[in-house]
């Protein structure tokens, strides 16, 4: 039943960093392309300056989603294990 539990947060978290990194990886590319654009079509410089302070946003939806899979994880540990896995 632990291990069933843990499981579910691992697969949680691994489903959370693999979503932060891909999510931080586009904005970054949209970020320095919109920046690319808007310096092109306008007379202003605008220059890419990543904030320091998005590692922290990512942290903090990584934390949010392994405590949004608590939940299912006690349930799961409850239940027998072949209904939830057949319920995964």
């Amino acid at each position: 039943r632990r291990f069933l539990s843990q499981m579910v947060l691992a697969e949680a978290g691994a489903v959370a960093v693999v979503g932060a990194l891909l999510g931080l990886l586009i904005g970054v590319i949209l970020h320095v392309l919109s920046d690319e654009i808007l310096s092109a079509t306008t007379s202003l410089d605008i220059a890419y300056s990543p904030r320091p302070i998005t590692l922290v946003f990512v942290g903090v939806s990584v934390v949010l989603c392994l405590v949004g899979a608590l939940v299912p994880a006690r349930r799961a540990a409850r239940m027998n294990i072949t209904e939830s896995i057949a319920n995964e």
